[in-house]
């Protein structure tokens, strides 16, 4: 049975100059409406945590749950959220703060049974939690006699097991600063400046996209690509879940071209995934350009997608010419 959801809207957003966050523009879309699109199909039903004046959310068709005991933080959000499950016959209620809008589209059954909390890279998101609607009582004991009471207080009171989520990026990274806004739109859209010439029409398939064929074991050519629509190829970029992206691929692959889906060797053990040493391939095409390869720690400090751009520019049949405006792009050569 899946659980109902709420989305935890309860922030003051005062790093974020006191930005109402569920209504903070993420890539054209408010971060509630895309929080609300990924989870929605995960629980039996959706209801937002949040106070203040509700018709400010009326647009999206949810229950809005204000706090029933103000200055007790999430937790009192999470309580009325359990009373309404279980006013609704659920038997666990998920919840996920609404500024999370790369929540994995298996988050709840990964999280089954309850109690859990999800994990990632050794650290604990509290909030993001499977919550018993059974452990509605002792929450609440809890919340009238502890003024100090902590989500991980909670968490343990109910025995929540940790539940991992593997991958190089965190699934529930928050939106907390201005800072971690313009990192959440470069994960969205993440076009190099020197891919610019082509980030309008898509027409040449981005690195990213290529990034997520990589790990996908899809060998997709430009020719099928230049069969796909624009909104397709924006789809495929923005699509954060690996598993959601093959299956966009596989589909339109089987629906818009007349070439069959190619396999390509899984890149498990790449060498972009090393962060300990340059790849030889990279030192020798920067000593073949006249320049300074990256240093062990410079390629340490660089992302995933950038380590898989430059070796990938750094090979043969690749368009190696934006090989040095890479290195420029990436802090790694000076203009």
């Amino acid at each position: 049975m899946k659980p109902a959801g709420l989305i935890l809207a309860g922030g003051a957003g005062t790093r974020l100059g006191g930005a109402d966050k569920a209504l903070l523009p993420l890539d054209g879309e408010t971060l509630l409406a895309r929080l609300q699109t990924r989870l929605a199909p995960q629980v039996t039903a959706l209801a937002l945590s949040a106070n203040g004046d509700a018709t400010r959310f009326a647009g999206f068709g949810l229950v809005v749950l204000p706090d029933a005991q103000l200055g007790k933080g999430p937790l009192a959000g999470i309580a009325a959220g359990l009373a309404w499950a279980q006013a609704r016959g659920a038997e666990a209620l998920l919840s996920v703060p609404v500024d999370t809008p790369f929540i994995p589209l298996d988050l709840a059954e990964t999280l089954s049974p309850a109690p859990a909390v999800a994990c990632h890279a050794s650290r604990q998101h509290h909030l993001v939690a499977l919550w018993p609607v059974r452990a509605l009582p002792a929450l609440l004991d809890f919340l009238r006699t502890d003024p100090h009471l902590r989500v991980r207080d909670a968490l343990a009171l109910c025995h929540a097991r940790p539940v991992d989520f593997p991958g190089a990026d965190d699934p529930f990274a928050n939106i907390n600063t201005p800072d971690d806004l313009a990192a959440a739109t470069r994960r969205l859209s993440p076009i190099f400046a020197f891919e610019s010439d082509f980030a309008g029409s898509l027409r040449c398939i981005p690195m990213a996209v290529r990034l997520k064929l990589d790990l996908s074991g899809i060998k997709l050519s430009l020719r099928q690509w230049s069969q796909f629509t624009r909104d397709d190829r924006a789809a495929l970029l923005t699509e954060p879940d690996l598993a959601t992206f093959t299956r966009i691929v596989e589909t339109l692959v089987a629906t818009k071209t007349d070439e069959p889906l190619k396999p390509l060797p899984a890149a498990e053990a790449a060498d972009w995934e090393d962060t300990a040493q340059v790849p030889a391939a990279v030192s020798g095409f920067a000593q073949e350009q006249g320049v300074a390869a990256p240093s062990k720690t410079q390629w340490a400090t660089l992302s995933r997608l950038q380590r898989f751009t430059l070796l990938k520019l750094s090979r043969a049949h690749h368009d190696n010419i934006n090989f040095l405006p890479a290195l420029r792009e990436f802090g790694l050569l000076k203009a």
